[in-house]
């Protein structure tokens, strides 16, 4: 997990084995800008949450902050913007979720990309970005976006794949232009990857968060 390579994560907390989790589903605007802190049509409330567990402790968890903080901070600067109901949002977003996060995980796998023990990271299997790229589409027939982050050391690692959706949250749809650009966060451009001209990009062991 990329992410807790370059920032601080919650120590010890257990990470699913068999699937991707949800970092968040942020509405754009018709340029693939996002749209952030709206009016809403609710306020924040933990309570219909709790009715959603614990699908969303597993699907959608926090590992830098409270989960409760986590959610909020979710409805307040992307969920507001969707136009949907408070209920609508989080049940539509996990629906959504629930269609990929294993079969992505599967997909990678069966493609030979799997994750990298920390311990025996130089000697691990180090795929392209194409490779990430090519096992998304094939998985779900969707044009995805693949976000990567750099460490001091200059390692570059998976931090997330983006899939695009309607704007009610009720289907998957491919990317634009402008949503999948590829210039983005250090995997290089499009034409490295469509030459497999790139770095090589570590997939972190998801069993354990590692500080």
């Amino acid at each position: 997990m990329g992410l807790c390579k370059t920032s601080i994560c919650n120590q010890g907390k257990s990470l699913p084995s068999d699937h991707f989790t949800l970092h968040g589903v942020w509405p754009t605007d018709a340029g693939g800008s996002q749209i952030s802190n709206c009016k809403g049509k609710d306020d924040f409330s933990y309570t219909k949450l709790k009715d959603l567990k614990p699908l969303i402790t597993n699907v959608w968890p926090s590992f830098q902050m409270a989960e409760k903080d986590f959610w909020q901070y979710q409805w307040n600067k992307h969920g507001t913007c969707s136009e949907l109901d408070f209920s609508d949002y989080f049940e539509r977003s996990l629906a959504l979720a629930k269609k990929c996060t294993h079969k992505l995980y599967q997909a990678l796998a069966q493609n030979g990309i799997r994750p990298s023990p920390i311990a025996d990271m130089k000697s691990s299997h180090t795929p392209l970005v194409k490779a990430y790229y090519d096992a998304t589409y094939a998985s779900l027939n969707l044009i995805p976006k693949i976000k990567c982050i750099s460490t001091p050391d200059g390692k570059m690692y998976l931090l997330e794949i983006h899939l695009c959706a309607s704007f009610d949250l009720m289907n998957f749809k491919n990317c634009s232009v402008m949503e999948s650009s590829f210039n983005y966060d250090n995997c290089g451009s499009f034409q490295q990857i469509s030459s497999m001209v790139t770095k090589a990009i570590y997939y972190h062991d998801p069993k354990k968060v590692v500080v």
